[in-house]
């Protein structure tokens, strides 16, 4: 039997190793702005394609989700996230895990800052 610890471990293994693409696209988006120095601003056309395929990994990220709690999603529900993420990922999320869902929204947003500011810190060591 594993300990509480260890499975604790485990899971947080288990929970990286299935959002992986997140903390790569939160890595390349912080690379990014790392390499901004001064008073630049990321160009306009950078941070729309960004934000679209934010979006898109946050759908993929639900279908596969409910495919591997084998649920059923509604038609063009997949859609509807990419379009009006901030609305339906939480609702998708605490649909499937009650108040559990906060647990869920704390660890996309702790992998967002620790990947993105790795890839600062790396961005600006190369400028």
């Amino acid at each position: 039997r594993l300990s509480s610890f260890a499975r604790m471990i485990k899971l947080a293994i288990n929970k990286v190793r299935e959002t992986w693409f997140f903390w790569i696209f939160c890595f390349c988006f912080g690379f990014a702005a790392g390499r901004l120095h001064g008073d630049v601003r990321m160009p306009w056309h950078t941070l729309a394609a960004f934000s679209l395929v934010f979006a898109l990994l946050v759908a993929i990220w639900i279908v596969a989700d409910a495919k591997r709690q084998q649920r059923t999603l509604s038609y063009g529900f997949s859609a509807l996230t990419f379009f009006i993420w901030p609305v339906f990922a939480p609702f998708y999320l605490f649909q499937t895990r009650g108040i559990r869902a906060f647990l869920s929204l704390l660890g996309f947003v702790v992998a967002y800052y620790v990947s993105t500011v790795i890839g600062v810190l790396i961005g600006r060591s190369m400028t």
